[in-house]
């Protein structure tokens, strides 16, 4: 799955997603490397197909290749959902009016601290004093907000405390995982 924007592109495959940016005024996107953008890698996962959710109206074609390789009259989603990325966890990612926004829903019993995302790219990153993380990429900054927990009870949203847990890796690669506060783990 690939999400084209004016300024670059989300591209959706099995090992996680890549957040590529125009850098060139004429919007040429750069080829893969520290400067063209980031990718999140789901790290010590199984290998997930993602599948489009949510059928929007909008359909999409793509002129790439030869002829017999045209993608006409395709369907676009509002949501993927990478299945059970980690044992008992799914990875769901929505487009909204904000943007590209993702999260992880755990079965009962299953362990938030298997969810480890491997972030390479930037050149650098911090949790700012809000929560969120910031990435600096070529001078641009991209910033996931701070992260939310919930349980439900029934209809009610329970909250349950989270934040960043980040480490780095080597010069442009850090992982990324959260600490998760109390909560009933057999729901």
């Amino acid at each position: 799955y690939v999400v084209n924007m004016g300024n670059g592109s989300i591209r959706f495959d099995t090992s996680g997603i890549r957040i590529e940016r125009a850098q060139e005024p004429s919007g040429t996107l750069k080829s893969i490397g520290i400067h063209a953008g980031l990718s999140y890698a789901f790290e010590g996962s199984s290998r997930s197909v993602p599948q489009g959710k949510k059928a929007s109206n909008m359909l999409y074609s793509a002129f790439i290749g030869p002829q017999n390789e045209w993608q006409l009259q395709r369907r676009s989603y509002a949501e993927l959902l990478y299945g059970n990325v980690w044992s008992g966890v799914d990875a769901v990612f929505t487009s909204t009016d904000d943007g590209l926004k993702y999260q992880f829903e755990l079965a009962a019993g299953a362990d938030p601290a298997k969810v480890q995302l491997r972030i390479g790219g930037a050149q650098s990153m911090r949790v700012a004093s809000d929560g969120a993380m910031e990435w600096s990429i070529g001078g641009q900054t991209f910033r996931d907000s701070a992260p939310l927990a919930w349980q439900m009870n029934g209809k009610r949203r329970l909250p349950v405390s989270v934040k960043y847990v980040t480490q780095q890796v080597d010069a442009n690669t850090w992982r990324v995982g959260f600490a998760v506060g109390a909560y009933d783990k057999s729901q």
